[in-house]
């Protein structure tokens, strides 16, 4: 899933690598992923998108679901609270850029 060059969410949030994973996790809930596919989809540094993740994990937005061979996969945390939120936010927002 690559992403795309400016979106609603990030014209509003910045586009901070950060927001990129969140916005991908987001687009993606549902689905679990390795950090090697978060890092080239979002076109972040693997140095970086190990910090990001190990925030988001800290604070419950991501958590970590299976691991196949050495790689671990990780999904959106969709019953925290936290998560909900920004999802609301997310789709809050698509549905103002869809009108406009």
């Amino acid at each position: 899933m690559k992403q795309k060059t400016e979106t609603l969410f990030r014209d509003i949030l910045g586009s901070s690598p950060t927001i990129k994973v969140l916005e991908f996790f987001i687009e993606g809930r549902g689905l679990d992923y390795t950090i090697t596919d978060v890092a080239t989809a979002t076109n972040t540094g693997r140095t970086v998108t190990y910090k990001i993740f190990e925030r988001l994990t800290k604070k419950g937005v991501i958590k970590k679901t299976r691991q196949i061979g050495t790689a671990k996969l990780f999904t959106l945390s969709v019953d925290k609270e936290i998560s909900k939120d920004l999802c609301k936010i997310f789709d809050n927002l698509i549905g103002v850029g869809v009108r406009d």
